[in-house]
Order: structure tokens, then C-alpha cells, then sequence
């Protein structure tokens, strides 16, 4: 009677030891990275279109992806915009270059908002 029940646990283990074999090991990607990617495109297919209704749409799904996931989004890409109306600054805004702080002071077009951009950081994610 014992050595039956021995037997029978040899067998179930052996069973249990080829189904882990015959299992495919599954590969988990990093979330953050592809959330990554998604915001790279995002804020890139944003700055490719000239329609300022669409470029606020690319940025505010942008950000909620960012929130959604819990990922920064790049320091790159958050000095782009304005962060009260969702606009996309273009080349010719009101800029001032403090040097003693090293910054860099903009001014939205749209709203009259105040950015400082610190320009050591630009340089290091560069």
C-alpha cells in the first residue's frame, strides 16, 4: 500500500516536472518602454501637423496616457507646450536668456503664460 502511494507521487511528479518543460516561457516587455515609444510618437505626429485643434488632441492623450501608465513625460517633450493651453510654441515667441541662471524664459503666444526652462537639463537628455 505504501509503495503504491509512493509510486503514484513519483508519477505525478515526474508529469508535473515535463509539463513545466513543455510550457513556453512567456518574455515580459518593459511597459515603460513602450510607453515610451508611444509618446515619441505622439508628440512627433503633433509637431508634423500644422492643425492647432489636432496638435492639442496628440498632447492632451499624450499626457493622459503618461498618467494613466505612471511615466514622466520626457523633459523634452514637456518644454515643447504650453502647459496651460495645450499649444505647441513655435519659433517666434518671446524667448529671454538668463545666463546667470541658466535659463530660459518663454512666453505662449495664446495665454501670456510664463515658462522657465532650465537649459542644463535640455542639454543632459540631449
Amino acid at each position: 500500500m505504501v509503495k503504491m502511494k509512493e509510486s503514484i507521487k513519483k508519477r505525478k511528479e515526474k508529469k508535473t516536472k515535463e509539463r513545466r518543460k513543455n510550457k513556453k516561457i512567456k518574455v515580459k516587455k518593459n511597459p515603460k518602454i513602450l510607453v515610451l515609444k508611444s509618446l515619441d510618437y505622439l508628440f512627433n505626429s503633433a509637431l508634423k501637423i500644422d492643425d492647432k485643434d489636432l496638435q492639442k488632441e496628440l498632447i492632451i492623450q499624450a499626457e493622459n496616457y503618461s498618467k494613466k501608465h505612471k511615466v514622466r513625460i520626457p523633459y523634452k517633450y514637456r518644454v515643447l507646450y504650453c502647459k496651460n493651453c495645450k499649444t505647441i510654441y513655435k519659433e517666434s515667441i518671446r524667448r529671454i536668456k538668463n545666463l546667470k541662471y541658466k535659463t530660459l524664459n518663454i512666453t505662449c503666444e495664446n495665454c501670456g503664460f510664463l515658462r522657465r526652462v532650465n537649459l542644463e537639463k535640455l542639454r543632459e537628455e540631449e
